[in-house]
């Protein structure tokens, strides 16, 4: 009886048998979200997200948090930005800053150098894996426990949507149906769908913490046309939240030329970004400097 039900299923005609799989495709997109969600669940510890560095990472990685130190830096004066790239402007501020990313990009500034030579240096990296750690630790950033998880998820709920699209091209084609384009492009595009929930750099823990973060903090993306050359705390935190990256003080043209916009961003658990550039400390940061802004 129940290799007929299946066969009925099988030989149901084609735009009924679409129905089903998108039913079909819908719970299972259901299930997989549940499950990563109950993995995911972890005490929702929220000391430490208004770092804008740590913010910076959270929503666009390491290359993310690299933009934003790196403009901090500039806006402060400790970076020069030239059209060969950025360089440390004071080879003795190297030896005073107590912030690891920053002193680590400093001194990467003792020659020109561009975003993606920046954050490729070895130095950079193991400071930025800072950050990653204390988002993981938080439950804001996927580990690779939780990569695992989602991988073993998807790949069940993928076996059963391909077990089911191949069952009905191979009754279709045994039966002279040669229409089976529709089926093959909605398998596939569920398909990505699944598969971009395995490379989801964020938990929804952060996903949701970014999010009131933008909310928080929306009146300031509205001033950030009239912020102040000085206003670096201000500026820091506008990068870090939105990748709204202001340049006051700074020739906008070259800092696009040397940080051309992003639309993704990677390290460790590298993310979505978005912007273009900005600077704006808040946390540690006070006066016109961003000393605690990595902290």
């Amino acid at each position: 009886m129940g290799d007929l039900h299946v066969l009925d299923i099988l030989t149901l005609r084609g735009p009924e048998f679409l129905v089903l799989f998108v039913a079909v495709a819908l719970v299972l997109l259901k299930l997989v979200d549940w499950v990563i969600a109950a993995a995911e669940r972890s005490p929702p510890v929220m000391k430490g997200t208004r770092d804008p560095y740590l913010i910076a990472y959270l929503r666009g990685g390491q290359r993310e948090l690299v933009r934003v130190v790196s403009l901090s830096l500039a806006l402060r004066g400790l970076l020069r930005a030239t059209p060969k790239g950025l360089v440390t402007s004071d080879l003795t501020e190297i030896d005073r800053a107590t912030v690891p990313i920053e002193k680590a990009i400093l001194t990467t500034g003792r020659h020109t150098l561009h975003l993606t030579e920046i954050a490729r240096d070895a130095r950079v990296e193991l400071a930025s894996r800072e950050y990653y750690r204390t988002l993981t630790e938080l439950g804001l950033y996927t580990d690779a426990r939780m990569v695992s998880i989602r991988g073993f998820v998807v790949a069940i709920a993928m076996a059963l949507l391909l077990g089911l699209a191949f069952a009905k091209i191979s009754v279709a084609l045994s039966t002279g149906h040669r229409n089976i384009w529709f089926l093959v492009i909605l398998t596939v595009i569920v398909a990505v769908i699944l598969i971009k929930r395995v490379g989801a750099h964020r938990t929804r823990l952060g996903d949701r913490v970014l999010g009131n973060l933008n909310v928080l903090f929306g009146s300031l993306k509205k001033r950030s046309g009239t912020l102040a050359a000085n206003a670096v705390p201000e500026a820091t935190l506008l990068a870090a939240v939105f990748g709204v990256y202001t340049t006051a003080g700074l020739e906008p043209h070259l800092w696009r030329k040397i940080f051309p916009p992003s639309t993704s961003t990677s390290g460790p658990g590298g993310g979505s970004s978005c912007g273009s550039s900005g600077c704006g400390g808040g946390g540690g940061c006070g006066g016109g400097g961003c000393g605690g802004c990595g902290s």
